[in-house]
């Protein structure tokens, strides 16, 4: 019976999106679009494509540029991005699968030149599943030299540590290690940075000294795959355990009675508005908490697999809670009561094929930015427009845009 179990559980995790990277390939990234603004009013959505280049869009959907170059018919990295790029003042930052780190200037897609190695490669085998983490700060202090001006890079990796690189010359400042996979994105939050590691533990380090803050790490019952959210004196995460975890964010103590159970794995990364926090099943069923006790407010079932993490985004002056499915449907539902508001929106490429969303979505006011699989497509959908594509890419980003 117990062999039975185990097949089964092994079973369902490569159905599912793989364990232990089974799933993460060189072919089939998906990195949840970053929407930032640039100058004199304008935005740019910076997004990993899944040929492995990154790519900086309008709001048009026109390509602002990419990385590597395709309009000058440069190759694609040969690996793929899973997690979103960082932005920073002047440069955008990203990893690859393949455990490499580039620094990109921002608003014209070019390699930096402060790196004395660019790109940065982590090491042998290493792999990047979760985005980096951008310190903004007048210096950084890196092992071998010393003070650097600039801020800071933070990134976790197949090897089981956090790495954090001062993005002036690219040098190591301190590794941390945990005894499990770092797929998530580390989040900051003052000078401190929150991840989650396969060793079924929750980390909180110094950013300027690189040693543990906390006691001890705080352990749960299973892996912790998404980045934890911060909120107030708050932080909040969830693990394949199926709980929802309330700590103290400067002591890693337990602020709730207990953790709410949610009965399902707890894959994406929660989201609050106020005193609400919203947290999404692997089996989709979405789920609105009160911050401070962990009290459900309401509950509902999408009877669907989602793995993408929600957002919150405008619709005819009210907020709305966005959730996508894995098979291609995007969620609207109504903050106060979870019902959902309207039909589901159907999301297809450019020719009204089905395409799959794992990616995290965008977000900016009440435009929704889709990155999505087989076949791989970038899209904006507006929700005060019925949830029309306002522009697919491709074909939209195979036009210049200003």
């Amino acid at each position: 019976m117990k062999l039975i179990f185990v097949a089964l559980g092994i079973f369902v995790c490569l159905t599912l999106v793989g364990c232990a990277g089974a799933r993460f390939t060189t072919k089939g990234g998906w990195s949840s679009p970053v929407v930032s603004s640039l100058e004199e009013g304008q935005k740019a959505i910076y997004v990993g494509s899944q040929e492995g280049r990154l790519l900086a869009l309008n709001t048009f959907g026109r390509l602002l540029w990419s990385f590597p170059d395709q309009t000058k018919g440069e190759s694609a990295l040969g690996t793929v991005l899973y997690g979103s790029p960082a932005v920073g003042d002047k440069q955008v930052y990203f990893g690859t699968y393949e455990g490499e780190l580039y620094s990109i200037d921002r608003k014209t897609g070019y390699k930096t030149s402060e790196w004395d190695v660019n790109p940065i490669v982590m090491g042998e085998g290493i792999h990047v599943v979760g985005g980096p983490a951008f310190v903004n700060s007048k210096q950084c202090y890196g092992r071998v030299r010393g003070a650097v001006d600039g801020g800071m890079l933070l990134v976790g990796s197949s090897d089981g540590k956090i790495h954090a690189y001062c993005v002036g010359d690219g040098s190591l400042a301190w590794r941390v290690e945990t005894l499990g996979e770092i797929w998530g994105s580390p989040v900051v939050q003052d000078d401190t940075v929150f991840f989650g590691s396969q060793d079924n533990r929750m980390y909180a380090v110094s950013i300027s000294q690189g040693v543990l803050k906390w006691a001890q790490p705080f352990k749960t019952g299973g892996a912790i795959i998404s980045g934890p959210l911060v909120v107030g004196d708050k932080l909040f995460f969830g693990a394949l355990d199926g709980k929802l975890y309330a700590l103290n964010k400067e002591t890693g103590i337990s602020v709730w009675s207990q953790p709410f159970d949610a009965e399902d794995w707890l894959w994406s990364s929660p989201i609050n508005e106020g005193e609400n926090l919203y947290v999404v099943t692997v089996k989709g069923k979405v789920i609105s908490l009160d911050v401070n006790t962990g009290r459900v407010r309401w509950s509902t079932d999408l009877k669907t697999m989602v793995i993408a993490s929600p957002v919150l985004a405008e619709k005819q002056g009210s907020k709305r809670l966005v959730v996508a499915t894995k098979e291609g449907e995007i969620a609207v539902l109504r903050t106060s009561n979870g019902i959902e508001d309207g039909g589901r929106i159907p999301v297809s490429d450019g020719d009204n094929g089905e395409v799959k969303i794992k990616a995290g979505l965008g977000v900016s006011g009440s435009v929704i930015y889709i990155n999505t699989m087989d076949p791989w497509t970038v899209q904006a959908v507006d929700l005060n427009l019925g949830g029309n594509s306002l522009w697919v890419c491709p074909p939209s980003c195979g036009q210049r845009g200003e």
